[in-house]
């Protein structure tokens, strides 16, 4: 027996197994982990990518790993953008780490700058690169822009993305969340905001419950139209909205 547990293992034939068996059986390795001494960890990337079922979605998904993480012998580690029904969901465990952000200093772009300051010592040429989209990020960001695949969502992104840069040019300043919640109304009435029934309560508690309400809407909102082409970034007063990279 030892000898065999040396050996390279080969199948004789190619095994087909389904989809439907490969899930009982890893879910009978989870369920069965405790009792018989076995840790697990997963590694799942891509997480928003996950296809799903007609009878499945994503809230399904995470209910799943989150019922897996719930046994002391299984860890997960999962790596996503930032998806409203699985940020809503893991969120609540405070153990999030935003890549991007740890990796800023390692990026493209800034290669790039050091490569252009170190051979020519050129700093409007640096600047120049910075306001470049680089080839890398091309086709990536093609891919994000087709997932947008109902017309009235890519409307409501390519507006954001309009407002964003259009305060940035003259009023050096952030697109609020609060604002931002108000594009779809303004989109189906442009004079909404001097009718009667204006969505603010006369009560301070009632108007607050509201604001609260409609910012909590615009972050989910503001991902399934921009498709994490723009994130939230704190400010003095409030968040306010930005592109996740300058170049896009």
């Amino acid at each position: 027996m030892e000898q065999l547990k040396k050996k390279p293992w080969q199948a004789n034939a190619r095994a087909k197994i389904s989809t439907t068996n490969a899930s009982q059986a890893l879910q009978a390795i989870i369920d069965n982990a405790d009792s018989e001494a076995i840790n697990l960890c997963f590694f799942i990337d891509a997480l928003d990518e996950c296809t799903t079922s007609p009878t499945q979605d994503q809230s399904d998904l995470s209910r799943l790993l989150q019922n897996w993480a719930s046994k002391p012998s299984v860890k997960i580690c999962l790596a996503s953008r930032d998806e409203p029904a699985l940020t809503n969901r893991f969120s609540i465990h405070g153990r999030m780490l935003e890549l991007h952000d740890l990796t800023r200093s390692e990026s493209l772009v800034v290669r790039h700058i050091r490569e252009e300051l170190e051979t020519s010592g050129d700093i409007d040429e640096a600047s120049r690169i910075l306001d470049l989209l680089p080839s890398e990020f091309r086709e990536m960001l093609d891919y994000v822009v087709a997932t947008i695949t109902q017309r009235a969502k890519r409307r409501h992104a390519y507006l954001t993305f309009v407002m964003v840069k259009a305060l940035q040019g003259s009023r050096k300043m952030p697109l609020s969340l609060l604002a931002f919640s108000f594009l779809d109304d303004y989109l189906k009435n442009p004079a909404f905001a001097l009718q009667r029934d204006f969505p603010f309560p006369d009560t301070t508690q009632a108007r607050h419950d509201v604001m609260a309400k409609r910012v909590r809407d615009a972050k989910n909102q503001l991902y399934g139209w921009c498709r994490g082409l723009v994130e939230l970034r704190p400010g003095a007063r409030e968040e306010g909205i930005d592109f996740t990279h300058r170049s896009v």
